[in-house]
């Protein structure tokens, strides 16, 4: 019997391998539910039963895929792959599954959508050669908007200046213009006195930034605030070989283009809700270049029991700028 087998006994069944090895033993010995030797087939069947879960745990917590959330986060801390918040377990196990099937080379494209994931808040990353420039590497940085506010990574230049006054968890200057230069949760604030950073958890107003640490603790301490792009443009100069030069790589974010779908339809069941919120889930995965299909639009109504349907907007396939990534606008779903 093999190991797998043995892991899955009930308690019941061990305690009845013991009582029949006992009878194999000692044919005449006593072994029905109640006499002694019962009892202390039961007792020792539990006390395996329990080291064999205890066995089983430890075996699942050895691979990714079964490992609890704690252990699955130490498998991917041993790639320097960090949890962000608000992260499922599921998506970081695709992080780190990613991460084996594309070990880390000299500066491939795949390694540049790497090192650009590996900076928090970055929810997924492209990377595309510039043809008209030999050499040129582009890489576009979307963010997560459930941290940020917006797919689209910040891209300002460093903001830099002097802390005027100390606030727990605070950054505040009042010269700063943080609203009018683009500051956005994401961005990463440096002490340039100590080399503290912390991460922006909420513009407050042109003047102050929440922070997600304390790093300033003393009047006129200098700071620069950078960009998503600028953190992912950054790391990349670190890890790229040098044949890379830096003035050859270009980070920067999608464009947003909302797209509005009207559609009517006839149906014996008419799944109005579940048509429309998959249209926008469809239309959520478009990647930067990727074209809205009006046949994949018919595809998911008839999917949901659609049995004729007039699709208005949009009026063609929608091919959008190789940097520009097609999200839903107005999607209007009703019955004919």
């Amino acid at each position: 019997m093999g190991i797998k087998e043995e892991l899955t006994k009930s308690v019941d069944q061990i305690a009845e391998e013991i009582l029949r090895d006992w009878r194999g033993q000692d044919p005449g010995a006593t072994t029905g539910i109640g006499s002694d030797i019962h009892m202390d087939a039961t007792a020792y069947a539990a006390a395996k039963w329990g080291i064999l879960q205890g066995i089983k745990w430890v075996a699942r917590q050895m691979f990714a895929d079964t490992a609890d959330e704690e252990y699955l986060e130490r498998h991917a801390a041993m790639r320097d792959i960090v949890r962000e918040t608000g992260e499922k377990a599921s998506s970081l196990l695709d992080r780190y599954f990613d991460d084996i099937r594309n070990p880390e080379g000299s500066g491939s494209a795949g390694d540049h959508v790497k090192w650009s994931k590996s900076i928090i808040n970055v929810k997924a990353a492209y990377c595309k050669n510039i043809s008209s420039t030999l050499g040129t590497v582009q890489i576009i940085v979307v963010a997560d908007a459930s941290a940020t506010g917006s797919e689209a990574a910040s891209n300002h230049t460093d903001v830099i200046g002097t802390a005027t006054s100390i606030s727990a968890d605070k950054l505040v200057d009042s010269a700063a213009q943080f609203q009018t230069k683009v500051v956005r949760p994401g961005d990463v604030v440096v002490n340039n006195v100590t080399d503290k950073t912390a991460v922006v958890v909420t513009v407050d107003s042109e003047t102050q930034l929440s922070l997600d640490t304390d790093i300033f603790t003393l009047v006129a301490e200098a700071y620069t605030v950078k960009s998503l792009c600028t953190q992912a443009k950054d790391y990349v100069r670190l890890k790229v070989t040098p044949n890379l030069h830096p003035d050859n790589l270009d980070v920067i974010p999608p464009i947003i283009q909302p797209e509005d779908v009207t559609m009517t339809i006839t149906g014996s069941a008419l799944g109005l809700t579940l048509i429309k919120s998959d249209i926008v889930a469809y239309m959520n995965t478009l990647k930067p270049g990727e074209s809205l299909i009006r046949n994949q639009l018919r595809a998911i109504a008839i999917k949901r029991g659609a049995t004729d349907l007039n699709l208005t907007e949009p009026a063609a396939n929608v091919a959008p700028g190789s940097t520009t990534m097609i999200r839903p606008g107005v999607v209007d779903v009703s019955a004919a």
